[in-house]
């Protein structure tokens, strides 16, 4: 990241916004993955729970 001038109110404003996209982006990539994470613990419950009530699919 560039470094903002201690003098210089845009770069200072410029460099936050930046950090905060950043982070933002962060987040988001950690929630996407949790929500992958979910939908495959449904979906082998979901298979799980399908081969007991018909065990002819296993």
């Amino acid at each position: 990241m560039a470094r903002a001038s201690a003098d210089n109110p845009r770069q200072i404003a410029a460099a936050a916004r930046a950090a905060s996209y950043k982070a933002e982006q962060v987040r988001l990539k950690q929630l996407a993955a949790e929500r992958r994470a979910a939908a495959a613990a449904r979906a082998e419950a979901s298979d799980d729970a399908s081969r007991t009530r018909r065990p002819w699919l296993t």
